[in-house]
């Protein structure tokens, strides 16, 4: 008896450890963000400017844009961006020259613990960067960043690299950003990305529900003992 309470002991244990674990794991591709799709031509046409921060809702989600500069652009990959996205693809992006800036996008609603989009850098630019995801949980705490080499063309072909992460802690925002080298900007938001994938958080079981298996299990060995006594 002694041995199964212990180990009922040890698997409530492995439960809270695994729900209070928050290390980002980076995804190279959306096959595993299949909750819902935010497509940034919900905001309106290509070349519309949006004062930011600006919230809308999105399925179970409402999405908040914010960037320090005050401001947003949709465009539209062919219409008025030219870079690595697929024809046709609909782009959130900070206006161009804007080195020192970067934006956010913030979840609430059910909670998120997966996202990644494709990103490109703007202003023009074309060859080597990096593009960087910071992940940030409830109250600011910060869970974790993820990287992606990338090579800016004017090819329109789709290739854009995809930058995507989760995290067993959920998500309440994350910040975008590129490296383009830039001596003095280490880290901006001249940058572009399209639709956004996600994957919202499931649920933990209650610590009761995971013990009361192991309490049965107790429960039937202590009868089992009685009855051969």
């Amino acid at each position: 008896m002694r041995c199964v309470l212990g180990l009922a002991i040890v698997c409530l244990g492995c439960a809270v450890s695994a729900a209070g674990y928050a290390d980002p794991v980076q995804l190279y591709s959306r096959a595993s963000l299949t909750s819902q799709v935010i497509d940034w031509s919900s905001f309106g046409s290509p070349g519309t400017t949006i004062s930011t921060p600006t919230s809308f809702a999105a399925g179970a989600e409402t999405i908040t844009i914010g960037s320090s500069s005050g401001t947003a652009l949709l465009r539209q990959q062919g219409t008025d961006f030219t870079g690595n996205f697929a024809p046709g693809d609909a782009l959130l992006s900070l206006p161009d020259g804007d080195k020192s800036d970067a934006f956010d996008v913030q979840f609430g609603g059910a909670p998120v613990n997966g996202l990644g989009a494709q990103i490109d850098p703007v202003s023009g630019y074309t060859g080597a960067f990096t593009g960087v995801v910071k992940l940030y949980g409830s109250g600011g705490v910060f869970l974790g960043q993820v990287s992606v080499a990338g090579d800016a063309t004017d090819a329109a072909d789709g290739s854009a690299v995809f930058l995507g992460a989760s995290s067993s802690i959920p998500i309440e925002y994350a910040v975008f950003f590129v490296d383009e080298g830039a001596p003095f900007f280490p880290l901006e938001g001249d940058l572009a990305i399209n639709q956004l994938s996600l994957q919202e958080a499931i649920p933990e079981p209650p610590a009761s529900l995971v013990l009361a298996p192991m309490l049965l299990l107790v429960a039937a060995f202590r009868a089992r003992r009685l009855v051969r006594a």
